[in-house]
């Protein structure tokens, strides 16, 4: 399985033709704000967000995950490849 990780929303756009069910995505800086909009076809994906890039104002939906820098660490192992968008 791979591990999409998107620094924007314009990158989700780039990645979707990538992207396969059961990928992992990682959503890190501005595409933070993909949160409450993620589109229905990653309903198979598992998706992450970074803590450190979390709005701790509006709560995430229950379909993202929040992590660590450990647990990013992780997931970069667990999948390959890794690909940054």
């Amino acid at each position: 399985m791979t591990l999409h990780i998107l620094n924007s929303p314009a990158s989700l756009h780039r990645a979707l033709p990538a992207m396969a069910a059961g990928d992992a995505i990682l959503l890190i800086e501005d595409a933070k704000n993909l949160t409450g909009h993620l589109p229905r076809e990653l309903d198979t994906n598992t998706v992450y967000l970074l803590n450190e890039h979390q709005d701790t104002q509006n709560p995430l939906p229950d379909r993202v995950i929040a992590i660590n820098y450990d647990d990013f660490v992780a997931l970069t192992v667990a999948h390959s490849p890794c690909l940054s968008w």
